[in-house]
């Protein structure tokens, strides 16, 4: 059966995004793509060979910044790990750069995975806002316990940080805890307000504020929003983390379906077209001392302006170690 197939297709709302958005000339379009071009102009806060940040049209807050992989990707389960390590990095350093700009006590890292979580472009974005005015961002306490959900995420998350050690050839850091999941410097836990089904969060135990320490927290804030696929069938998903003083102080993932109740979204923050330049310009000249290893690893890298090509995405995950991805792209296809 073809992987077109729209029957099948709707079946899987979440993984229509990936198979509509990764064809190889889905970038022609996307004014992400266009901006990282210059074909669209926007008010730049930082540029790389990997990666831009732009301030946002349409503002949560003053200083609300996007990041976004100059390659096209639909959403983060796709960004290869070279990129994504990179990627993390940048959100972080320019997380700083934006709250020393604003003056901001703490910034909201906020990422929206699929159309149900919120994600209205088909080109992965990283917002930065400053949560002193984000109102909207507060979760709730709406959803009971299901011990049986949190049983089944607690040992898939497991069984995927084992799986990523051996892939980056380090030591299994993985401690035996009464929690989802711990290692020597994060720990994955029920929170206490559950606000979305198969809610996690996560706390670091120490501080995390290196690079090492920061792609862990990312990396385990992607499987665990992996692990909402894999067993609740989720639709979407969206992290939020808490980014203070330099250190991220917690990171809250909640799998998202249709019509869940739970909003993201915000009313744009109106602001002058000369308060938006001085806006940028403050970011612009605290980013321009970020300095991300740049270590190219991926021949994607080496050709910004290469196209997507959903055919050989397909073949090199099926022919890799079996993965979320892979298993959903052959439950499609039979």
């Amino acid at each position: 059966m073809s992987l077109y197939n729209s029957k099948k297709i709707e079946t899987f709302k979440y993984w229509r995004i990936i198979i509509e958005y990764m064809q190889p000339q889905a970038d022609q379009n996307c004014p992400f793509c266009m901006i990282s071009s210059g074909k669209i102009p926007a008010k730049e806060v930082y540029s790389d060979d990997r990666v831009k940040a732009v301030l946002d049209i349409n503002p949560a807050a003053k200083g609300h910044v996007i990041i976004f992989p100059k390659n096209h990707y639909p959403i983060m389960p796709t960004i290869p790990p070279d990129e994504f390590k990179h990627l993390a990095k940048a959100a972080f350093e320019i997380s700083k750069s934006v709250r020393s700009s604003i003056v901001s006590p703490t910034n909201k890292i906020f990422i929206a995975n699929g159309a149900a979580a919120g994600q209205q472009s088909s080109h992965f974005l990283i917002h930065i806002i400053p949560s002193d005015t984000l109102v909207n961002f507060e979760l709730e306490n709406n959803q009971e316990k299901d011990t049986n959900i949190y049983q089944a995420l607690k040992k898939n998350l497991n069984i995927m940080l084992t799986n990523h050690y051996k892939r980056e050839n380090v030591q299994n850091q993985l401690i035996s805890t009464e929690h989802l999941l711990e290692t020597d410097k994060l720990r994955a836990k029920i929170p206490e307000k559950i606000s979305a089904k198969g809610h996690i969060k996560i706390i670091p135990k120490k501080k995390i504020d290196d690079n090492n320490s920061l792609q862990e927290i990312f990396y385990l804030a992607s499987y665990a929003a992996t692990a909402g696929f894999e067993y609740l069938n989720a639709e979407g998903t969206n992290i939020l983390m808490d980014e203070c003083h330099g250190e991220i102080i917690s990171a809250d993932i909640l799998p998202r379906f249709s019509n869940d109740g739970v909003n993201f979204q915000w009313t744009p923050v109106g602001l002058a077209e000369h308060e938006l330049d001085s806006i940028k310009n403050m970011i612009f000249k605290n980013a321009m001392t970020i300095d991300i290893q740049k270590k190219q690893s991926s021949a994607n890298f080496n050709n910004p302006k290469k196209k997507f090509c959903f055919e050989e995405f397909k073949k090199s995950i099926i022919s890799t170690d079996e993965t979320f991805i892979s298993r959903k792209l052959r439950r499609i296809e039979n």
